[in-house]
């Protein structure tokens, strides 16, 4: 699986203590834009994830200031919180790895 970072905030500037912590937990939730009740958690092992790709998104100041005051380093999710509404599906991922180095070597460390 190829783990695309940021497509929509810019979590290395921003949050990357955030998505340091879920690398360590081992997997993180994304909300669906389209249906804020609907998260996905996905599976950050190292047996799955073959790479990342980091892209930087901050087309408004006033939507970086809006999700830094929802942010929390150390929840499962970005910005806000999970509620008792939310439906969380674990997504189906398959990795075509062969070895090589992984950015889990350097967070283990």
């Amino acid at each position: 699986m190829i783990l695309s970072v940021s497509r929509r905030t810019d979590i290395p500037n921003y949050y990357s203590e955030w998505f340091v912590n879920r690398i360590k937990e081992g997997f993180l939730y994304v909300r669906n834009p389209m249906n804020a009740h609907q998260v996905s958690k996905i599976n950050l092992s190292p047996q799955l994830v073959d790479c990342s790709r980091y892209c930087y998104a901050n087309y408004s100041d006033k939507k970086v200031r809006e999700n830094c005051a929802l942010y929390d380093s150390k929840s499962p999710i970005l910005c806000g919180k999970i509620s008792d509404k939310d439906i969380i599906t674990e997504r189906k991922l398959k990795s075509f790895k062969v070895e090589q180095m992984s950015l889990f070597d350097i967070a283990n460390e």
